[in-house]
């Protein structure tokens, strides 16, 4: 009787589903992320240098491209979701590691655009400072940054976070749920971005997509903050983990 030795190769453990699937779509989303800020970048400085030609800037221009950085992850995720959940179970792998995939992506994402834009306008301070602009805010009277960096960076990795699990809430209820439950769901699946954003941010500290906020929970925004998070991501799972997926590849 011969023995056959196993090769090194059929021996060697493949990385988990989820660190694969973590990969591929934190890979996927960074690398659009770099195109975005290319063109941010260009759009940045070029409206910069016109109205400098005209008036002095008195307002930071980068601030604006928060809202294209928040709706174009959102929609990224969106996007992502819907092209590479049915490749991802096609190939064998399980829902629950493409839910813990998707999410860490989402987070990695999230943080990878915070520290960009943040750095962005720190280089703009700079540049305002140079040429001895005032570095302002649209929609308080104040400096950019003038409370500091730190709740500036931070209110912005959070509010890409929960932007980023409401993209894939939108995406995972209407393809579970159809088009009309899925409108429907839409203030759920919504929630995690509005309740965060209003309830535990501050507008005159940090950029938020809407300039309304409230400090009514005070020292508790935390744990809704929390709370809430704990609860998209559970719902995530929950329309995902029984959810009928198209494996069919043309």
């Amino acid at each position: 009787m011969t023995s056959i030795a196993q090769s090194p190769v059929s021996a060697t453990r493949r990385s988990p589903q989820w660190r694969r699937a973590t990969k591929t779509l934190l890979r996927i989303n960074l690398e659009r992320a770099a195109w975005f800020f290319a063109l941010a970048i260009v759009v940045v400085a070029a409206i910069l240098f016109t109205s400098s030609r005209f008036t002095e800037p008195q307002m930071s221009a980068v601030q604006f491209a928060y809202h294209a950085t928040l709706w174009y992850q959102f929609a990224m995720m969106v996007v992502v979701f819907v092209g590479y959940a049915g490749v991802h179970v096609a190939h064998g792998m399980t829902r629950r590691s493409f839910v813990m995939g998707s999410l860490l992506a989402a987070a990695g994402t999230a943080v990878g655009y915070a520290v960009t834009i943040t750095l962005l306008l720190l280089v703009e301070r700079w540049a305002y400072q140079e040429f001895g602009w005032y570095h302002g805010l649209s929609n308080i009277d104040a400096e950019v940054l003038d409370s500091g960096l730190w709740p500036y960076a931070w209110g912005s990795v959070l509010v890409f976070v929960v932007g980023n699990l409401s993209g894939l809430l939108v995406a995972a209820a209407y393809y579970r749920l159809g088009p009309w439950w899925g409108t429907l769901c839409l203030p759920l699946s919504f929630a995690p971005l509005l309740l965060v954003s209003v309830f535990a941010m501050d507008h005159e500290l940090q950029w938020t997509p809407w300039d309304i906020t409230t400090d009514v929970l005070g020292a508790a925004s935390p744990v809704l903050v929390v709370v809430v998070i704990g609860a998209g991501v559970l719902a995530y799972h929950l329309l995902i983990r029984h959810m009928p997926i198209s494996t069919h590849r043309p």
